[in-house]
């Protein structure tokens, strides 16, 4: 079972870390993004920072908001 939570613990930090990648390579701030999504600038902050997983209609609000594909946010988490 630790081997599933470090597995999923290093998922999830793949995933925080894309999601603040492409935020900055759009150039849109938190603040911007959560206007965009509905999703407050607070929640935003502890998943990127990691300390928050986001559920799946929580990933599709983001992604929507900075005009990309589930699929391409995830192709990226895989590797």
């Amino acid at each position: 079972m630790a081997n599933q939570d470090a597995i999923c613990d290093h998922i999830v930090a793949k995933l925080s870390n894309k999601l603040h990648e492409v935020r900055e390579d759009k150039n849109i701030s938190k603040n911007e993004l959560s206007q965009r999504s509905g999703v407050s600038r607070a929640a935003i902050r502890r998943i990127e920072e990691g300390q928050r997983s986001p559920s799946l209609y929580i990933l599709l609000m983001l992604c929507k908001a900075m005009d990309i594909t589930l699929w391409e946010l995830l192709k990226e988490v895989e590797k």
